[in-house]
């Protein structure tokens, strides 16, 4: 009995073999075995380092639900934010080693970094290409799921030109992929950097001292004020964090950072 054409359509999908389909229902891989003797232009491979933006990362004497318990004197909060600058590099990690069979050659790719060698334009679609040996390359696209074909160069072209072989090529283990290399620089001199003492009760009511550092000073220059609150509180809110009062006395206050 014939099956149906969506059926085995459908089949087809659901195993992973439809990779890009086109209009002539041919799979990319197939019309690229079959178009293997053409040649393609490797592009330049990105740049070798390129910034993706900064953030705040923040050092803190405290963490959340854990019990605090401060003397008079003593610092309730100590914070120092230092900015953190990323970066992206034209290198992907494979963390585990990967097999690239065809019929006639055997590969096997270590885990470690690699160059992105350059970068491959196929209907629209764009690949990286890494360097397996001097000739052979293999390739993945820009996720990092590495691409049942390989490429090689053949020895009378440029070495930006590249054919694809003609034979099918199995991935093992099957969804093998590989992660962008990024990096990062950390300032030393923080950003932000500020301190609350507890001060015990005065006059019935919290007191807290509020000691804003200017940065590189290490609280050797800065702003002060002082902030009450009444004894009987039961919550604040310090710099963005929620803390419950459990108990204050003029020698020692008991905290617990519930929120950010």
């Amino acid at each position: 009995m014939f099956k149906p054409f969506w059926a085995v359509g459908l089949l087809l999908l659901v195993s992973g073999c439809v990779l890009f389909p086109n209009p002539s229902g041919e799979t990319l891989a197939q019309s690229l075995y079959a178009g293997s003797a053409n040649e393609y232009d490797l592009l330049p491979p990105p740049p070798a380092t390129v910034f993706i933006g900064s953030e705040t990362i923040y050092q803190k004497n405290y963490k959340m639900n854990e019990r605090l318990v401060i003397n008079n004197g003593e610092s309730m909060i100590r914070v120092k934010g230092f900015r953190k600058h990323n970066y992206i590099h034209a290198k992907m990690l494979l963390e585990k080693e990967i097999t690239l069979k065809s019929k006639i050659e055997k590969f096997t790719i270590a885990p470690k970094e690699y160059p992105i060698f350059g970068v491959l334009d196929l209907r629209g679609e764009r690949f990286f290409a890494f360097l397996i040996n001097a000739k052979m390359l293999f390739v993945t696209d820009l996720d990092g799921v590495v691409q049942p074909f390989l490429l090689y160069h053949p020895l009378s072209s440029p070495e930006n030109r590249v054919v694809i072989l003609s034979d099918p090529v199995s991935v093992s283990p099957e969804g093998a992929y590989m992660t962008r290399v990024m990096s990062f620089r950390e300032e030393k001199i923080p950003a932000t950097d500020y301190e609350i003492i507890y001060e015990g009760i005065k006059n019935g009511k919290i007191t807290l001292f509020y000691k804003y550092a200017v940065p590189g000073t290490d609280g050797g220059k800065g702003s002060f004020d002082t902030y009450t609150y009444p004894l009987n509180t039961t919550m604040i809110s310090l710099k963005g964090t929620l803390f419950r009062v459990l108990h204050a006395n003029n020698e020692k206050i008991e905290l617990l950072p519930i929120q950010n």
